[in-house]
């Protein structure tokens, strides 16, 4: 139940934190499913699958698209760590499609085990941020 409080979203990437602010929910795309968090929300510790991270309330509402990582919940602070994370007005559909039909040309029996899952997972990062790009155009 919301309680009126609100909570902190913060967004980290290997090179700096990108997100730092209020918010009375936020949203983040588990591998299990999107987990939305309100204030006083149980202590958790989710894998993320790539998708559209939602903060809203605070200075108003945003969305993003996190290429996976992780998002921990602790004393009304949500901090999602990730690879790489962009606004959803940045994903350039045309872009987007070149990046996977390239992907998509490299020659499986060149990868390693590791190397073809390295490549499936960013093909799938790729046709999320897709799907996400295409229905804010």
């Amino acid at each position: 139940m919301h309680t009126g409080k609100n909570i902190r979203c913060v967004v980290v990437t290997p090179e700096r934190t990108v997100l730092d602010r209020e918010a009375n929910l936020v949203v983040v795309p588990s591998f299990d499913g999107e987990i939305g968090i309100l204030a006083g929300h149980a202590p958790t510790l989710a894998r993320l699958a790539a998708g559209e991270l939602r903060v809203s309330g605070g200075p108003g509402s945003a969305s993003y698209f996190v290429e996976g990582g992780f998002a921990q919940v602790q004393d009304d602070v949500v901090t999602v760590l990730t690879s790489r994370v962009r606004t959803l007005k940045d994903l350039d559909p045309t872009r987007l499609e070149t990046e996977l039909s390239e992907l998509s040309l490299t020659v499986e029996s060149s990868f390693s085990a590791e190397g073809q899952k390295i490549k499936n997972d960013k093909m799938n990062a790729i046709r999320a941020a897709l799907r996400l790009a295409r229905r804010e155009k």
